[in-house]
């Protein structure tokens, strides 16, 4: 689902610009080799991992379903994914869109592995994609990536689920 008719958009329409606690998922999609796909995002041209905010009337595990499916264009399964944990530190996860919207993301975070390509999916949020090794990330990279990444490593590290 585009922004407009969802969730949060309808709550702008009633509170404006102002802060809202967004339930969201970040997504990171990883090579057999341990590097990260990224998409160029259309809006603001940072870098990012993705995911998108949970819908009235979706889990979580709906939300990354559905967001893998729009930007990407892939199907995958719930057992296609591993949680790595939630990250909703208020001064990472807060975050001002290039057009006032002000927003603090409880970002439930997973990985997956893919051999293949990436591509947009059917809303196209994203200008290019590329595999990076996480010793030598693109710039600009969006804030709640950045932030995300100690999750994902001390999840590799420890297998344990990580909650920031």
């Amino acid at each position: 689902m585009g922004f407009v008719g969802s969730y949060v958009w309808k709550l702008r329409q009633a509170l404006g610009s102002q802060r809202l606690l967004v339930a969201g998922v970040g997504l990171f999609v990883l090579s057999p080799e341990g590097k990260v796909w990224l998409g160029k995002r259309a809006a603001g041209g940072e870098w990012a991992y993705f995911g998108g905010s949970v819908e009235i009337g979706d889990s979580v595990m709906d939300t990354v379903l559905k967001e893998t499916h729009e930007e990407l264009g892939l199907r995958t399964t719930a057992a296609d994914w591993t949680y790595i944990g939630v990250h909703s530190t208020p001064e990472q996860m807060g975050y001002t869109y290039p057009n006032g919207d002000e927003v603090q993301i409880l970002n439930h975070v997973f990985y997956t592995t893919h051999s293949g390509t990436l591509s947009n999916g059917e809303d196209e949020e994203h200008t290019e994609f590329g595999l990076f090794s996480f010793d030598d990330l693109p710039s600009p990279l969006k804030s709640d990536f950045v932030h995300a990444v100690p999750l994902l490593k001390a999840f590799l590290q420890t297998g344990k689920v990580q909650v920031s």
